[in-house]
């Protein structure tokens, strides 16, 4: 897993201390995933079918890439603008399971 960070969330989302509860509701998906994974199931399948997570994720994500992996990116591609794990949380927020990942 790639480390959650503050350098994932886009200027946009700086407004108003909102990053501090996308880095952390990123850290909660994080830990659902592993610790709770009945509650997290119905949230991440909202992440998997949201276009708006998949359109992020095609310009190039928020996986980067293996240490190891060759670099045979385009460099004409569109880039992704920092917002993927933005564009996750706001996604996760609007499952009907998110009050219930939160309270597990």
């Amino acid at each position: 897993r790639r480390p959650v960070g503050v350098e994932d969330v886009g200027e946009e989302d700086l407004v108003g201390g909102e990053v501090l509860h996308i880095v952390r509701d990123g850290w909660l998906l994080a830990l659902a995933s592993d610790l709770c994974p009945d509650e997290y199931a119905p949230v991440r399948n909202r992440i998997v079918l949201d276009p708006a997570v998949a359109a992020g994720s095609a310009g190039g994500g928020a996986g980067g890439k293996a240490d190891d992996a060759e670099d045979t990116a385009d460099p004409t591609a569109e880039k992704d603008d920092g917002g993927a794990l933005a564009r996750t949380v706001t996604s996760a927020r609007k499952s009907p399971a998110w009050d219930n990942l939160t309270r597990a």
